[in-house]
């Protein structure tokens, strides 16, 4: 966790300590407050005491001014009227006399002497209707004064009462309602401050878990970069191996053949590719063979060798009547298809195989390639090659032994030509007319090819003359495929 965080951290938990402090604080005053409300509830039954002795001090004066005011209107009491008075401050004399203890036993003075007053004026007025007319009047003519000021008192003291009580129920009301908002905002204060918290650890784990990922995901980038450099490092070695056996594969630059002068080179777009050319040479009869299998790098290289073992045996396992270039191309395929198939590969070969005899000036080819390009010295012209139109081969790899069959009793034909001395044979592979150059995209094409040997020729270049021309031409183009060149001369 960094210092900021953690300074947040430690002032989020500081500000929850104070608002519990303060929270706790304020729900302690809110439960203090139970005394405030039985001494509001005790107010409250005093208010209540006073109003009903308000009451019935109402009623004993209204006694004492009916009473009284016979004596000087001359109005006859009844007997009725004076039982009815009479119960009326029986009950009032048993209450008052009852109220009297309470009231002294609570320690208040005042409300103490008033009701003795009270009952000493009902026991008086009890007593005056015991005598006769005359002196019953006579006895509240004397207290009616006395009882009406008492009357008033006990109204002043309800009013008081009355005033008291209200103001005391405001008081605690507001004390409460403060109390309650200040403890609520305490409360929300905390859950909030909670919830700063509860985001702050929650983003401070999102942080962790994405270091964490992080280093793992560094590691297994880690582990996969070593696996992927192992792995390249084995690819390398293949590739090393399949480099040195497809170098092995090609024809010695010091091989001699009769009567022929050749120079051929294969440049891979990998350290190891699918294009290859071969000079076998059996009982007097070459065979300049030159392939390209598609694709490139390890598994064109894979196919090549096959490719050329293939062709190695077809030739030298034929009988001599069928040595010919299209039944070493039938023979080839049946082992070349069936290795392919076997690899879980969809590659195929273009291929042409020619058959030069030492002592003759005839050559026959056979196969389906880029078209080669033929130069008779003696009449100085240049002629194409057909191979590519299905007529003279198919590529390998692509139909089975039963297919091929068929095509080449049906549809296969040699074709030959005159190979007399001085002429010159020139295959190559389409690596070099799809090059592009490298400032204007344009491609190598035929045009250039044809004119690149052209102009050796007639610069009387010699085969490797020729080959150098070439690559000296392919310097300023990126080439992304395989190029393989087989120049050969007859002298």
């Amino acid at each position: 966790m960094s210092k900021k965080q953690a300074s947040k951290l430690m002032i989020i938990v500081s500000i929850i300590v104070v608002f519990a402090i303060f929270s706790a604080a304020s729900l302690y005053v809110l439960f203090s407050m139970r005394g405030k409300i039985s001494q509001l509830s005790i107010s409250y039954d005093d208010m209540r005491w006073i109003k009903d002795l308000n009451t019935d001090v109402y009623r004993i004066r209204l006694i004492y001014n009916r009473f009284a005011m016979s004596a000087d209107t001359g109005i006859k009491i009844t007997n009725a009227d004076r039982t009815t008075a009479m119960k009326i401050l029986d009950s009032l004399f048993s209450k008052y006399e009852i109220n009297i203890k309470e009231k002294c036993m609570s320690g208040k003075d005042l409300y103490c002497d008033l009701l003795d007053q009270i009952v000493g004026f009902t026991r008086s007025a009890y007593v005056a209707f015991s005598l006769n007319d005359q002196a019953m009047k006579a006895t509240f003519s004397q207290n009616v004064k006395s009882i009406t000021g008492i009357s008033d008192l006990t109204a002043e003291l309800n009013n008081c009462e009355d005033d008291k009580f209200k103001t005391e129920r405001k008081i605690l009301i507001l004390n409460m309602r403060i109390t309650i908002i200040v403890f609520i905002i305490f409360i929300v204060g905390i859950c909030f401050s909670i919830w700063r918290l509860v985001v702050i650890i929650i983003k401070y784990d999102k942080i962790m878990l994405g270091k964490i990922r992080a280093e793992q995901a560094k590691a297994r980038a880690e582990e996969e970069a070593a696996q992927i450099l192992i792995e390249k490092n084995e690819m390398e070695k293949e590739r090393l191996i399949a480099e040195q056996i497809q170098n092995a594969l090609l024809p010695s630059e010091d091989m001699q053949c009769d009567g022929l002068e050749i120079s051929g080179i294969v440049m891979s777009a990998e350290k190891v590719g699918g294009d290859f050319y071969n000079i076998v040479e059996i009982d007097g009869t070459y065979y300049f063979i030159i392939g390209d299998v598609s694709g490139h790098g390890i598994t064109a290289a894979l196919t090549q060798f096959i490719a050329q073992g293939a062709i190695y045996t077809a030739i030298k396992s034929l009988p001599t009547k069928d040595r010919i270039p299209k039944k070493i191309l039938e023979k080839s395929n049946n082992i070349i298809q069936k290795s392919i198939k076997g690899m879980g590969k969809s590659n195929f070969i273009t291929i042409v195989i020619f058959a030069a005899w030492n002592n003759q000036e005839k050559c026959t080819y056979a196969g389906s390639h880029t078209p080669c390009i033929l130069y008779k010295k003696k009449e100085n012209k240049f002629y194409d090659i057909k191979c590519d139109d299905g007529r003279t081969g198919m590529w390998l790899g692509i139909l089975d032994e039963k297919q091929y069959s068929e095509y080449v009793e049906n549809t296969c034909r040699e074709r030959e030509f005159l190979f007399k001395p001085g002429d010159i044979l020139f295959g190559y592979t389409d690596g070099i007319i799809e090059a592009r150059h490298k400032t204007t995209g344009e491609m190598y094409d035929t045009a250039k090819l044809n004119y690149t040997f052209i102009n050796s020729v007639n610069n009387n270049q010699t085969p490797d003359e020729i080959k150098q021309s070439f690559i000296d031409s392919l310097v300023e183009y990126d080439v992304d495929d395989d190029v393989t060149l087989l120049i050969i001369e007859k002298k």
